[in-house]
């Protein structure tokens, strides 16, 4: 006899087979008294572009998304920096949802070297932000801006013109081009 909301209720033998197997199937998948349990974390971001030069940007993350090894993923907390993807691609967001979000931004800061009142300065990555007229734009920093590359052993450096346009990048110097 089994009391069951304040009723005696009579199972039969068969019954309470069903009911124990039952049971023990459910505890034996720890559903029974889930133990806390943490939530995975990815590594420390680091962002790594070999296209010109090894270049590594540490804290900053490519895709809000790791791989834990065994088919498993987890996402990178949000709010943590990461470089947008597609047409966002040399645009720096946030972490969220396992997604990465930039903010509306277009390449400006006219006449802005980076060190004006309200620019801030990307250090190893040779950009920085600014707001003109209530709007995100961001720059390349100047040839010769002060940078520290964190690829491998971090080292002070400073920013190098690319020959793209206003483009520079953080390195002791640029690769020579391909084919010479």
């Amino acid at each position: 006899v089994l009391r069951v909301c304040c009723r005696a209720v009579r199972i039969s033998d068969q019954n309470v087979f069903t009911f124990v197997a039952a049971a023990s199937v459910f505890f034996s998948l720890g559903l029974g008294n889930p133990a806390p349990t943490s939530a995975p974390q990815c590594p420390p971001a680091v962002y790594t572009d070999s296209k010109m030069g090894s270049i590594t940007v540490r804290g900053h993350t490519q895709n809000c998304t790791c791989d834990l090894g065994g088919g498993a993923s987890a996402n990178y907390p949000d709010g943590t920096p990461c470089f947008g993807q597609n047409t966002d691609k040399y645009k720096i967001g946030n972490c969220s949802k396992g997604v990465c979000k930039v903010a509306p931004s277009s390449y400006g800061c006219e006449g802005m070297t980076g060190g004006e009142n309200g620019t801030t300065v990307h250090k190893n990555i040779c950009i920085f932000d600014c707001v003109v007229n209530g709007r995100n734009e961001w720059k390349y920093s100047p040839n010769g801006t002060p940078c520290v590359n964190e690829d491998g052993d971090p080292y002070n450096t400073t920013c190098k013109a690319t020959g793209r346009g206003n483009e520079t990048l953080c390195v002791k110097e640029l690769p020579h081009p391909y084919g010479c």
